[in-house]
């Protein structure tokens, strides 16, 4: 799934962003009813979305490969190292690195 314009890549974005989504989402999307039962079907066999019940409800949440898959389209941030590892000039017992000027 390389195309981000597609209902199935809108719909793996809203559950990772909001952590679940009911079914009635779709229709919210402008997924029509069979469609999005399809649509549904298809991402549940391809182990991106898994159904959740709990108190009579049911709602849908990323699987492993749904995150792998949204991960791998859109990297994360890269996580922050040290200033002394990215500054030249940073000094290790100050909080705030001496910045050098590259020209």
């Amino acid at each position: 799934m390389n195309d981000t314009s597609t209902a199935a890549y809108r719909l793996l974005s809203l559950t990772a962003l909001s952590g679940e989504c009911s079914p009635d989402i779709l229709s919210r999307l402008g997924i029509g009813t069979s469609y999005g039962e399809k649509l549904v079907t298809k991402l549940k066999d391809e182990g991106l979305i898994k159904t959740h019940y709990k108190d009579r409800l049911r709602g849908y949440r990323l699987a492993c490969g749904g995150k792998k898959l949204l991960l791998a389209q859109n990297p994360a941030t890269p996580k922050r190292t040290t200033p002394e590892a990215t500054t030249p000039g940073g000094c290790a017992s100050s909080r705030h690195p001496t910045y050098t000027p590259c020209c």
